[in-house]
């Protein structure tokens, strides 16, 4: 469509405009998801290669599989757990009915001081497969890339990705209508 008007666009103009438009479609999508997931969060963590350096990637999707919020920390505690929720709280505008998460020893504490008392905490990993299996569209992205490269762009990608666009993208008939 371009060629035909005499505007010809390298690959590194595209990469430009990703890394111009990116953040701020990915920060409105941010505020559109307010007060409009699901009650049932599915919480879990990852690691990826930043920088040379294995970072965790917090990751919280609702029962329709619709992204709630992610973080990407440094540290695996009780500290980035807390804050994780706090961000999550705070994008979403909703306090869950329910938490589910794998058996790591920060979240049951995390849970009851930022979600309050009344949230379920359930600890199952089978329960939480759904968000685990939501984690390969992202591995699959960073394999080959051997990680990323600077910490702003593994905020850029993770923060603005979610599993059915990373299925999609796979998909060269569904290619066309993902944003990344």
């Amino acid at each position: 469509m371009f060629l035909i008007r005499g505007f010809v666009i390298s690959y590194e103009a595209v990469r430009d405009w990703e890394a111009k438009l990116t953040p701020a479609l990915a920060e409105d999508l941010r505020r559109r998801r307010r007060g409009k997931v699901g009650r049932s969060w599915y919480v879990d963590e990852t690691y990826i290669r930043v920088h040379a350096r294995w970072k965790y990637l917090y990751r919280a999707i609702d029962r329709d599989g619709a992204l709630v919020d992610v973080m990407l920390s440094e540290h695996r505690d009780l500290a980035a757990a807390k804050a994780f929720f706090r961000s999550a709280k705070t994008v979403t505008g909703v306090t869950p009915d329910r938490v589910t998460t794998d058996g790591h020893d920060a979240y049951p504490r995390a849970i009851r001081t930022e979600l309050g008392k009344r949230v379920r905490h359930r600890t199952n990993r089978y329960l939480n497969n759904r968000l685990e299996q939501d984690h390969r569209g992202i591995k699959g992205r960073c394999r080959p890339m051997l990680g990323f490269k600077s910490t702003t762009s593994a905020r850029r990608y993770c923060r603005g990705t979610t599993n059915s666009e990373i299925s999609c993208a796979s998909d060269p008939a569904c290619a066309n209508t993902c944003l990344r």
